[in-house]
């Protein structure tokens, strides 16, 4: 299902373990700094998720949803910080660390 609302598109896959994903696009180029603070936007939704569950649930609840939910959310988190590529698509981590190469790069011909 796509919904729009202004400029932004939202899809939303009707089973959620299928996977999501994030799709950006401005007039501009965005700094390093700001792809960074885009691409970690969605582990850290998947730690808050984690956290919330947890708190509200505990380690060891009785619902088996619940249990999935917890664990999947920290699983996705982690997976997502780790810089891969796979076909067309890249991780939030890959999107990270290029941005913070990038940042480190400028940063070193500006001193130059």
């Amino acid at each position: 299902m796509k919904k729009n609302i202004r400029k932004l598109q939202f899809n939303i896959n009707s089973f959620y373990i299928l996977g999501g994903g994030s799709f950006y696009h401005f007039n501009y180029d965005l700094l390093p700094y700001q792809r960074a603070i885009i691409a970690f936007l969605g582990p850290l939704f998947n730690i808050i998720v984690f956290l919330l569950l947890l708190f509200q649930f505990g380690i060891d609840s009785e619902n088996l949803l619940i249990s999935l939910a917890i664990w999947f959310n920290l699983w996705l988190a982690i997976v997502n910080l780790i810089p891969f590529k796979w076909k067309e698509k890249s991780s939030d981590g890959l999107a990270i660390w290029l941005a913070i190469r990038d940042i480190y790069t400028n940063s070193k011909m500006n001193k130059s």
